[in-house]
């Protein structure tokens, strides 16, 4: 990128809509957007990454090789890497896999109505491109449907529990997966609805050619500030609601259960684990430990976790001892995973990978694929998945309305037929 200009927008909001209309209508567009949320190392920048200068993709034989590769060319780069591992197979969906791009033009939304353009065009011909948009609104249909029965669910958490007992996983993340063939919507559009009832720290959209993500995830997967890394996993959940004595109660539930502090504090420990393998012996730390967080329709707690990376380490190294996350795993992870591929009906896809950015020097900071949908403009055909911790003090019952919880958001925005 040749040109970088500021410039001063009057209606942000007005501004907002219409650049991410105009960044969709291009083959690949990401918008990350932490609305503002304080979180401890700061969520997501507001950036709209939009056109295409080159491609990364992960490969089967070392998917981590790819991130190398974007690491050495000193360029923002923005995308998502799908639930994989190389050292567990794992069932082959319909998705892309991963996929990294370079921008052609970089918007950056900074403090009192001001945005910075950096393009290797005209910067002012993109202002006009972006105001000269129409922009609309859309009521979004679709009808999701969950691809396992509420009884089949039991039993699978049955067969999870007899696994935790016996000792062979102390914890495992499960999941449903809600499915749609009938999404014909501007993943811009469903972004903006969903993000106005689920103001998430870790937010946003992906788009390369049909191939879709729309995200309100709250969690964190790691971030990398020159030779420090973060690791923020969320364990446990509670509803929030809006009668204060109700809200108090569910926080104190939350805050006070045996069962949802030991299910963070062992993915705590699968997380220092990882860290330990590739940061300074003796500088992996646990700096919070199951503190709350409170979002619009859920209260979450959240553990975090650094590290000074050790010399010589590469970012492929990061992601290979890190990825797939434990939050949405398990413990011990390998076991979790070969579990998970067994039990669960179907591919996860991009489901619990990662969304996010790196910059050109190569620091980066990724999400957590929860809270999303993942759809192909195309065919229509799009899911959402939700999940919950079991351990061997899970209620199947409580695990499956949580399930349900944590996929309410994203149905409701969608209205029937």
């Amino acid at each position: 990128m040749q040109i970088k200009k500021k410039f001063h927008i009057e209606d942000l909001g007005s501004f907002r809509k219409k650049a991410l209309k105009w960044g969709c209508k291009k083959s690949h567009c990401c918008y990350l957007n932490g609305n503002n949320n304080v979180y401890s190392y700061e969520s997501f920048p507001e950036i709209l990454a939009v056109g295409c200068k080159r491609e990364f993709h992960p490969h089967k034989e070392n998917f981590t090789d790819f991130f190398n590769v974007i690491s050495l060319s000193k360029q923002w780069a923005f995308g998502f890497l799908g639930y994989n591992s190389n050292e567990v197979k794992i069932k082959q969906g319909p998705f892309l896999n991963g996929l990294f791009f370079v921008p052609s033009t970089l918007i950056t939304f900074l403090k009192d109505n001001i945005i910075s353009i950096e393009t290797d065009q005209d910067t002012d011909s993109i202002l006009r491109e972006i105001e000269d948009t129409l922009i609309e609104s859309s009521k979004l249909k679709g009808n999701f449907s969950p691809e396992i029965t509420k009884n089949e669910y039991l039993e699978k958490i049955r067969i999870l529990k007899s696994h935790l007992q016996r000792g062979d996983i102390y914890q495992i993340n499960y999941c449903i997966k809600f499915l749609s063939d009938g999404i014909f919507t501007d993943p811009h559009l469903i972004y903006e609805q969903l993000n106005l009832v689920s103001l998430m720290p870790f937010s946003g959209f992906f788009k390369a050619r049909a191939h879709c993500i729309v995200s309100a995830s709250p969690e964190r997967f790691l971030k990398k500030i020159n030779k420090k890394i973060i690791s923020q996993p969320m364990k446990g959940t509670s509803p929030a609601f809006s009668d204060g004595e109700e809200n108090l109660k569910s926080i104190y539930h939350l805050t006070h259960s045996e069962k949802e502090r030991a299910e963070n504090i062992m993915i705590v420990d699968l997380v220092r684990n990882d860290l330990s393998t590739f940061c300074q012996e003796g500088s992996v730390k646990v700096e919070k430990l199951c503190d709350l967080y409170s979002f619009h329709n859920v209260h979450q707690m959240v553990s975090t976790v650094s590290g000074r990376i050790a010399e010589q380490v590469t970012a492929g190294e990061i992601l290979e001892k890190t990825f797939p996350m434990g939050s949405m795993t398990g413990a011990p992870k390998i076991r979790a995973m070969q579990l998970i591929e067994e039990l669960e009906i179907s591919s996860r896809g991009p489901f619990s990978g990662t969304m996010g950015y790196m910059d050109p020097k190569g620091n980066f900071d990724l999400n957590v694929l929860i809270r999303s949908l993942f759809y192909n403009t195309q065919t229509g055909h799009g899911f959402y998945s939700a999940g919950s911790g079991v351990t061997v003090l899970s209620d199947p019952e409580k695990e499956y309305d949580e399930c349900m919880l944590k996929g309410e958001t994203m149905k409701n925005i969608f209205k029937s037929e």
